[in-house]
């Protein structure tokens, strides 16, 4: 779909936000957080460059997950970029964003945003009992903080 046919769908669906996955022949590719506008796809920062997805079936454990009923943004420390990255995701999902110990108490399933040390930012997804990651996990080459990524 182009753009303009994606932005149409979303508004006859009544969505407010959409993220849009953007693969390229490499196997690589770009995530897109957007909002539905009068004009068509509006880009909320930041855009992603994915350099890599590993899916929930690589995980080995289809069987044992349950449906999410609750999830929350486990808040990373120190505050940094992947901090400002997990305060835009929280506020694009409308899901909390939560400290170690608040997560523990309240959170059925977390959403964990972590640096490597080769500068890659990971996403990945657990689930209890015992924080499981469960997957995806989705590992991020670079953050772009400009409206038009």
């Amino acid at each position: 779909m182009s753009n303009e046919q994606l932005a149409e769908k979303a508004l006859e669906e009544g969505a407010r936000h959409i993220i849009v996955v953007d693969r390229g022949q490499s196997g690589s590719g770009a995530i897109r957080f957007c909002k539905i506008g009068q004009s068509g796809l509006l880009p909320i920062p930041p855009g992603l460059h994915v350099a890599g997805i590993r899916l929930q079936r690589d995980f080995g454990i289809i069987s044992r997950v349950k449906p999410v009923r609750a999830i929350a943004i486990l808040n990373p420390v120190p505050p940094d970029e992947v901090k400002r990255f997990a305060t835009v995701l929280a506020d694009f999902f409308s899901i909390p964003l939560l400290s170690v110990d608040e997560a523990t108490k309240t959170a059925t399933s977390l959403m964990s945003l972590q640096r490597d040390a080769d500068g890659k930012v990971t996403v990945s997804f657990m689930a209890e009992p015992g924080y499981v990651e469960v997957g995806p996990r989705v590992t991020v080459s670079k953050i772009e903080w400009r409206a038009d990524t």
